[in-house]
């Protein structure tokens, strides 16, 4: 391969990276999406571009992961203790947000106790990275929260999220002749 074929392989791999580091952490982008058109335009590399999107929404997901492990030590203690505000007609929106966590509380509290034991943990993140339920970003806080090893957590996001793009990509790569 000579430099011009590297440019044509590395500039969609690198855009696809940052494509699923950006999906990765804003839910409202649909890394799918963006990887059916990226296979579509990839003229026989979408592995390459399969793999690209598998590290940067794996990147991500580290990412929240370690902002859910550090985060608790690395806000202020002043807002820990917060008053309740008395039930109004009116909820501000972060009220309302409040109260969805308390209802949904037990359920994150069932997750934290899988992710701690690794087999269980690691089952339920390949299970999310692969499939979606639980949401990969949720069980990426849980994980970072209950201290999943690091290493663990990586490299079953990893391979989870590569599952999925390929089982995402090779059906529009064959239906292409690619």
């Amino acid at each position: 391969m000579n430099g011009e074929g590297a440019v044509r392989v590395a500039g969609p791999v690198i855009l696809m990276i940052c494509i699923g580091l950006v999906s990765g952490l804003v839910p409202l982008i649909n890394a799918e999406a963006l990887l059916i058109a990226a296979v579509v335009q990839a003229q026989g590399r979408w592995p390459a571009v399969g793999v690209a999107v598998d590290i940067g929404q794996s990147s991500a997901k580290v990412l929240i992961y370690l902002a859910a492990r550090d985060g608790r030590r690395l806000l202020p203690n002043r807002w820990a203790h917060r008053p309740q505000s008395p039930p109004t007609r009116h909820r501000s929106p972060l009220t309302r947000l409040r109260d969805v966590s308390r209802r949904w509380a037990p359920h994150a509290d069932r997750v934290a106790e899988l992710v701690r034991r690794p087999v269980a943990g690691s089952a339920l993140i390949l299970a999310s990275a692969i499939g979606g339920i639980p949401p990969l970003a949720a069980t990426s806080v849980i994980a970072g929260a209950s201290r999943m090893r690091l290493s663990l957590f990586g490299t079953t996001c990893l391979s989870g999220r590569l599952v999925r793009f390929t089982i995402i990509a090779i059906p529009v790569a064959g239906y292409l002749g690619s």
